[in-house]
């Protein structure tokens, strides 16, 4: 079955993984700061991953359970706990 990739995702190179088409190459990012909890930082790094990925290619691109090589790096600070989400969008 072939999935046709259009507006600014098919500037991006592609390939299947696992039953998705997932960008080959190139990453997304979010952040997050100031959170109460590490949980809470993390999913505010995943919604601003996301929201990004869903205004640049649409919703389809933008869910990050579906996403590849998924990285969350969390820290904890006297102003609340923050987190750095990465990955390769897929849909």
């Amino acid at each position: 079955m072939s999935q046709a990739v259009d507006g600014l995702a098919a500037m991006h190179d592609m390939r299947r993984e696992g039953g998705r088409l997932c960008m080959s190459d190139h990453f997304h990012y979010g952040s997050s700061s100031g959170q109460n909890s590490k949980k809470a930082a993390e999913a505010a790094a995943i919604a601003s991953w996301s929201d990004f990925t869903a205004f640049e290619y649409g919703g389809a691109w933008a869910r990050w359970g579906r996403s590849a090589s998924k990285q969350l790096k969390c820290s904890n600070s006297s102003g609340g706990w923050g987190c750095d989400a990465s990955s390769r969008p897929c849909r």
